[in-house]
């Protein structure tokens, strides 16, 4: 292979830009990081591709860690901190592997050694092993490593195998486009059919050409029904009785006026927002609550799938609880954490109003792990509290492994945690938006928890089916407790399954909908705000289940079965609706546009968002996309083997490719640079998302840009 960089010789490839982040300490021969400038970054897009590649370095840190290395699409985090190392993909904590073995020493000198070759991750420290591999090869054109603060490098070597690569020529006419989810345009205020024309006027001055408008059915789908926000629901009743009855049609009619394109997005499982729900038996939930979920009744969801839970995504069998909780386990990777003297339980019926559990109970404690024995919990809910430990952050374990709980006969009790208190929305004026989080100031004992639900920033839908088992948790977290729900939820809210001919039947509705209400296209998104914690266990509805007897003779309800082949029927019955929605679409003389987004990279042999195998090269190689939404979560995904996959193939079909990224992840003072490198990937243009993000309507019927600084300058290099 080919020294691309050592850092002991001090000798710089010219393609490297290197960030300066690193302090000579004796010469040219060591390099001490900083506290202020914690790494160091090396970039060498777009010139070449590798198929092949290895890091080598010896460094002696002085703090815990962790060290993270990128080899995008690929994270590698070596870890001393909660010791623990693991591997994810395309975004950090997307975890596809973890090792509890694999720990470097503070302030002694450790021997890193990471090699890359055709899918393959072999990753060596102090002796230790650990390593990935899958189908999925991708080629690596760029490495970033986040050292621990004052980490002393003794030497770092980097060499690669270079491949033949010929980047997709950048586009002459390159396009801007806008996404409007027109339910956070009414934030601030309603909305009526002048502003719509204002927005749509103020939109094609930009130099737009197209609007994609986020569709939720009409004003009787459901959706807009229960938004438990008292300011937006006036708004949004208010909106609907001056400009009808479907968004979506006021919105097209007026961007037609302005000149404007306008495009649905349909997003098939995104019927029920990340589960929500108010408590059992409460003022709230008989006025607004929709079906149960598992501690409480769901809200802001459609009618359909609340109507139908058995097209729903099915959990499959497991063993139910009738007895008794007599025994809980704590257990911390951290064998030599000091566990806690008082622990308080909390149990509640309804999961609504907690009260102290009352009876004895023993306290039994060893290295790493704490034992509550002598129990009698009869109620569907509980709590776990270590009073005065909010935000240690010491007892920590992996999803899975963290608690464990007890019958009286010593069988291990199925439940499900809860990690953080109902949440309601309330919107912030300054901010102009809903804070992602809020409740009455009384935590869970007056609120109860939000159960099935990973507190992450992004939704548990987008990582890797069993992604979310390896993320760690605390229970000595912000709020010093974590609930637990006896059971499971049968199915995963509002997610209905592709394999169910009428859930694929009431998606196609949708689409028919659309047209009908004069979209010139129907963009179909994947990605969804569903956050269950178990994706792994769900997808087992019975049509699945017949036909994968039918197949290879098993069944999956009880008898092993190969994942991949799981993954790759889910996917079929997904693609089959795409094609039912493309031959609606092309009927109509519309076209059809697909988001792909950066976290189906990878193979079906590997866990993939919600267990499902998105086949976009297979939908690219059948033309049933007209465009695509290159959706990413990863901001610079466009320029990483995915983006150059996805580019390259729908250039091969002459199918244009529109980079969608929020804009909030796109620093002001990095625009310029991420602006140009774009327009030179083979992207055909930039779908800002979202317009609430960038102008702001008020009760004057005014449309006001709040980043116009921003505006200006994308206006600017994008023509």
């Amino acid at each position: 292979m080919k020294k691309i960089f050592s850092l002991k010789s001090n000798n710089f490839i010219d393609f490297w830009e290197h960030s300066g982040m690193l302090v000579s300490s004796g010469g040219a021969q060591e390099c001490l990081v900083t506290k202020e400038k914690a790494f160091c970054f090396h970039d060498f897009y777009p010139e070449f591709q590798f198929e092949q590649i290895q890091i080598e370095a010896n460094f002696r840190p002085s703090e815990a860690g962790p060290v993270v290395i990128e080899i995008p699409p690929y994270y590698i985090c070596i870890d001393d901190s909660n010791h623990r190392s693991h591997i994810s993909r395309t975004v950090f904590g997307n975890l596809i592997a973890c090792n509890n073995e694999l720990q470097f020493s503070q302030k002694e000198l450790n021997h890193l050694r990471i090699t890359y070759c055709c899918g393959k991750i072999d990753v060596s420290l102090n002796d230790k092993k650990f390593d990935f591999n899958a189908a999925y090869k991708p080629t690596i054109n760029s490495v970033k490593i986040t050292w621990v603060p004052q980490t002393e490098i003794q030497d770092l070597n980097i060499s690669g195998k270079e491949i033949p690569f010929e980047r997709p020529s950048a586009q002459e006419n390159f396009a801007l486009d806008m996404t409007v989810d027109f339910m956070d345009d009414m934030l601030p205020a309603p909305f009526t059919k002048k502003m719509l024309s204002t927005m749509m006027a103020g939109i094609a001055k930009m130099g737009i050409r197209r609007v994609y408008w986020i569709y939720h059915g009409d004003r009787n789908s459901g959706f807009w029904d229960s938004i438990m926000e008292p300011r937006l629901e006036k708004h949004i009743k208010r909106t609907f009785d001056n400009i009808g009855d479907s968004d979506l049609r006021a919105g097209v009619q007026a961007g037609h006026e302005a000149g404007l394109e306008v495009y649905a997005i349909i997003k098939p499982f995104d019927m029920s927002i990340m589960g929500k729900n108010l408590p059992f038996h409460s003022e709230l939930a008989d006025k607004y609550g929709k079906y149960d979920v598992l501690g409480g009744r769901a809200y802001q969801c459609f009618n359909f799938p609340a109507e139908h839970p058995e097209l729903r995504l099915k959990r499959r069998p497991y063993s139910k609880n009738k007895t008794a909780v007599k025994r809980i386990e704590v257990t911390a990777l951290q064998k030599k954490m000091e566990l806690p003297d008082d622990v308080k339980i909390w149990i509640s019926d309804d999961n609504w109003k907690y009260r102290l559990y009352s009876e004895p109970f023993e306290m039994k404690k060893q290295p790493g792990k704490m034992t509550i024995d002598g129990l009698n919990l009869t109620s569907p809910f509980f709590a776990i509290e270590v009073p005065g430990q909010e935000n240690k952050n010491k007892i920590t374990n992996t999803l899975g492994n963290l608690i464990r709980i007890y019958d009286a006969m010593g069988h291990q009790v199925e439940f499900t945690y809860g990690l953080k208190s109902r949440e309601y929305r309330k919107y912030d004026e300054a901010k102009g938006h809903l804070l992602r989080e809020y409740d009455e100031g009384d935590g869970f004992s007056k609120e109860g928890f939000c159960f099935d639900n990973l507190d992450l920033m992004v939704p548990s839908n987008v990582l890797c089916g069993d992604a979310t088992l390896n993320n760690l948790i605390s229970l000595d977290n912000k709020r010093a407790a974590i609930g637990i729900a006896i059971g499971k939820n049968d199915f995963v809210p509002g997610v209905m399954c592709p394999s169910e001919s009428r859930a694929r039947e009431y998606w196609l509705s949708l689409v028919k909908e659309t047209l009908d209400a004069g979209a010139d296209g129907v963009d179909i998104r994947v990605m969804n705000h569903s956050n269950i914690l178990e994706w792994k266990e769900y997808g087992f509805n019975p049509v699945i289940v017949d036909e994968f007897y039918k197949r290879y003779g098993i069944n999956i309800l009880t008898q092993k079965f190969n994942m991949e082949d799981l993954r790759m029927l889910r996917g079929e019955y997904y693609t089959l609706f795409l094609k039912e929605a493309k031959a609606e679409i092309k009927s109509k003389g519309k076209r059809l546009q697909l988001h792909i987004s950066d976290m189906m990279e990878g193979s079906p042999d590997v866990s993939t968002m919600m267990e499902i195998n998105w086949d976009w090269l297979g939908w690219i190689a059948q033309n049933i996309p007209d465009e695509v939404t290159f959706k990413a979560l990863n901001v610079e995904s466009y320029k990483n083997s995915i983006g150059y996959e996805i580019i390259n193939s729908c250039h091969k079909k002459d199918i244009p490719v529109h980079y969608c990224v929020f804009t909030h992840c796109i620093a002001e003072e990095k625009l310029d640079e991420f602006l140009r490198m774009l327009k030179k990937s083979g992207i055909h243009g930039l779908n800002l998302y979202e317009h609430a993000s960038l102008f702001k309507g008020d009760l004057d019927e005014n449309i006001t840009c709040i980043q116009s600084r921003y505006i200006d300058k994308v206006i600017r290099d994008i023509n």
